[in-house]
């Protein structure tokens, strides 16, 4: 049914084998979920064993932690590739953050990172300073400086705090500070960086560890990201529901 032929079993097998490190036998049910887990996001099968298996997690459970993953990507629209890829190399974080939900929280932190265009590698860069109080004090006075007002990060207590515990939060925290340099250009039909802005701009980037390239690029995907949202017209069933149509 997944269009795979019986060598391509024997490969999978084999690459289960090496990726586990083990001669360990395995039924028949795990060799097939693992196969078809990795027909379906794109992520190479003996990965797959390996780096679930570091994070404890048994190669019967990997089909249905990559489903949970699939389903995730497709319902907020990201590619499903992309997102079960941040999801894989990124699974030894489950052991040093937390996260709601274990995989499915890394999955919904690496499809922002595939929408909004925020490495899942900067923000755990980031998450990992924010594990010094001096170092989170110094950030949350820097952006105090610069004139941020409505950031979760401004808080250098709630800042370690979504650093060790929820760094979803601490990415989508990120994000927003992006949002207030940005304009949509009428003329262009495009969202710009306000060019008044770009001084104070490459500050607040240098601030959560940062390049001003990158902070300018999430920022840019955030605010047109926004902008559709606002303008996805939902349709009103309440008049239907009164008259009864």
């Amino acid at each position: 049914k997944m269009g795979l032929e019986e060598g391509d079993i024997v490969a999978n097998l084999e690459s289960i084998m090496e990726g586990m490190g083990t001669s360990a036998s395995l039924s028949q049910e795990a060799v097939v979920e693992l196969s078809a887990a990795s027909r379906v996001t794109g992520q190479e099968v003996g990965k797959l064993a390996r780096e679930f298996r570091g994070v404890g997690i048994s190669v019967y459970d990997v089909g249905d932690e990559m489903k949970k993953v699939t389903d995730y990507a497709r319902s907020v629209g990201v590619s499903v590739k992309a997102v079960s890829q941040g999801v894989v190399d990124n699974l030894t974080k489950i052991n040093t953050f937390n996260f709601e939900n274990g995989v499915e929280g890394l999955a919904k932190m690496a499809a922002t990172s595939e929408r909004l265009g925020i490495t899942m590698d900067k923000v755990f860069s980031t998450a990992e300073e924010l594990m010094s109080p001096e170092k989170a004090i110094d950030m949350s006075a820097a952006l105090q400086r610069l004139g941020v007002t409505s950031s979760g990060l401004l808080d250098p207590l709630r800042a370690m705090d979504m650093a060790q515990n929820d760094p979803e939060a601490l990415q989508k925290e990120m994000v927003k500070l992006g949002q207030e340099f940005t304009r949509f250009n009428e003329k262009t039909g495009k969202m710009e960086i306000l060019p008044g802005a770009k001084r104070r701009m490459r500050e607040v980037a240098q601030a959560v560890g940062m390049s001003a390239e990158e902070f300018s690029k999430m920022a840019l995907k955030s605010a047109d990201f926004e902008m559709k949202l606002k303008q996805i017209k939902m349709p009103d069933f309440t008049g239907a529901i009164v008259t009864g149509k």
